[in-house]
């Protein structure tokens, strides 16, 4: 659905034709949304001016989460029970390529520069998180130090880069240096932490 906030109402509705959307990525112009249908095995790219559904892509397993590269050029999500994240073209919506994960991945974000992506998904029932070299299209860094056993949700900061991974189990925040893949710290947060976001108060 598509909500004018001044209007406070509902002013358009796009169909992703599944009944299992989870998780979306919307480009800076705010002309396409791309779409996570868990159970159907498929992607969605929504046209936003036309209100309509542009694509359904097929995806090799069920896909988890969204998000884009700061070029633009990928689409990106993850096929947790085929062990592997994998990148979209955006200028044909065709696979490019996939990065195989040692574990289930879940929730990826890109470095501010575009050169890492930064994954958090599970392994053996303890979290476990990613660092993946883009040019090299492998994993180069992955830890699961004390970061809990249900993965809430993961960002980073463009302030300082550092990965911060919620865990819903533990009840915290972990904050993660993006150089040395090392936990720095953890905040303790009320209950259940899933997805979290940056901002400028003003």
């Amino acid at each position: 659905v598509l909500i004018d906030p001044k209007q406070r109402r509902i002013v358009a509705k796009i169909p992703t034709d599944s009944a299992t959307t989870h998780m979306l990525a919307v480009t800076p112009d705010e002309k396409t949304i791309y779409t996570a249908n868990v159970q159907s095995k498929t992607v969605s790219v929504l046209d936003v001016p036309s209100r309509k559904l542009a694509k359904v892509i097929q995806t090799e397993a069920e896909p988890q989460r969204m998000t884009l590269s700061p070029n633009q050029r990928w689409f990106v999500t993850n096929l947790g029970p085929a062990h592997k994240i994998a990148f979209y073209r955006r200028s044909d919506n065709q696979v490019d390529f996939t990065v195989p994960i040692d574990g289930v991945p879940f929730v990826s974000k890109f470095s501010s520069d575009g050169k890492y992506l930064y994954n958090a998904g599970m392994e053996r029932g303890t979290i476990r998180v990613w660092k993946i070299d883009v040019a090299q299209r492998k994993v180069v860094a992955t830890t699961s130090e004390a970061l809990g056993k249900m993965i809430g949700s993961l960002e980073v900061s463009p302030f300082t880069g550092h990965v911060f991974l919620s865990s819903s189990d533990l009840n915290k925040v972990s904050e993660i240096d993006s150089d040395s893949w090392r936990v720095l710290k953890q905040l303790s947060t009320d209950s259940t932490p899933d997805c979290m976001v940056f901002a400028t108060v003003k």
